[in-house]
């Protein structure tokens, strides 16, 4: 017979700041990182989980080379420390929601150019009608926004929704496909011509999203799969703000999503023939934490976005 666990009132133990310092540390798995994320020191890091440990009466993380690895009790731990932040943060918009008015703030992440466009007609939509409510919109690396998203620091991103799947925590609606293309000067090519003739463009200077872009690993994937080799002339940039000025400026080749053009319809081929072509397509669409309840003003937000959602380039106009 194993020892009986001691009896725990987790309510009256357990503070608030236990579950803001757990829920961080599960994400990051590092007290260096929970620290700088928190802004308090990594001592204040290890005491708050010693604390946690106590409280719980057992070890939530295993130190392996350096990194803290989550025990089974600790995933159970975590559920409910979010389910009780995700419930304090819909509590305080439920309480303005009584008031028939949205308030509060909704911050939402985005790194997807085909979606830019559509931000202002989103937030003319929500200050419409509810004109206290504060939109925060935040553009940053793909990778930084999963993160933040995860560790409830915004509310929804707008992302390309590559390799998504594998986040466990996190939901996705797909809302367009768009397709890359190589913008030579004045004209626009398909990325599947230049692959074809890569010898007329390897040596070429090429402006290229940063790593850790989608678009830059799909590039990277798509050449590597040809054995073909990387430019090595690259100016790379992490928004699509100047780089058509740049690239007047060194006769370089643009690699860009196709709603940068200014006439996208001339390189648009339907879905089933741009994968026959071997073009590369990106869909684009918003993520949420599946296991963090949407707060009423994050759920007007979304629902928004899901009600006009854009058109992808070969679908026709029907306005």
């Amino acid at each position: 017979m194993g020892a009986t666990r001691r009896h725990v009132d987790f309510r009256r133990q357990l503070k608030l700041r236990h579950v803001t310092l757990l829920d961080v540390l599960d994400t990051t798995r590092s007290m260096r990182e929970t620290a700088r994320r928190l802004g308090i020191s990594t001592a204040a890091v290890s005491k708050g989980c010693i604390e946690i440990e106590t409280i719980i009466g057992a070890q939530l993380f295993d130190r392996v080379g350096g990194v803290l690895v989550p025990t089974h009790l600790c995933a159970r731990v975590v559920t409910a420390c979010r389910r009780i932040d995700a419930e304090l943060l819909a509590l305080d918009e439920d309480l303005t929601h009584l008031e028939e008015s949205l308030r509060g703030t909704v911050s939402i992440g985005f790194q997807a150019p085909a979606l830019h466009t559509f931000l202002p007609r989103w937030c003319a939509t929500i200050k419409q009608t509810h004109p206290y409510l504060t939109l925060k919109c935040h553009y940053g690396m793909r990778l930084d926004l999963l993160d933040d998203l995860e560790t409830n620091r915004l509310d929804l991103i707008l992302i390309d929704l590559l390799e998504i799947e594998g986040r466990a925590r996190l939901a996705h609606e797909s809302l367009c496909s768009e397709f890359c293309i190589v913008r030579d000067g004045p004209v626009d090519r398909r990325f599947s011509e230049v692959l074809e003739h890569w010898h007329l463009y390897e040596s070429r200077v090429w402006l290229l999203p940063v790593r850790g872009m989608a678009m830059r690993e799909r590039f990277d994937l798509m050449l590597a799969a040809r054995g073909l080799r990387a430019p090595d002339k690259v100016v790379e940039f992490n928004s699509p703000i100047g780089t058509l000025d740049i690239a007047d400026a060194t006769d370089g080749l643009v690699f860009a999503p196709a709603s940068m053009s200014e006439s996208p319809h001339r390189t648009a081929l339907a879905p089933e023939a741009a994968l026959a072509h071997g073009e590369m397509i990106m869909t684009l669409g918003v993520v949420w934490a599946h296991d963090t309840r949407m707060t009423p003003s994050a759920r007007f937000v979304f629902e928004t976005i899901l009600a006009d959602r854009p058109r992808s380039v070969w679908e026709p106009d029907l306005s």
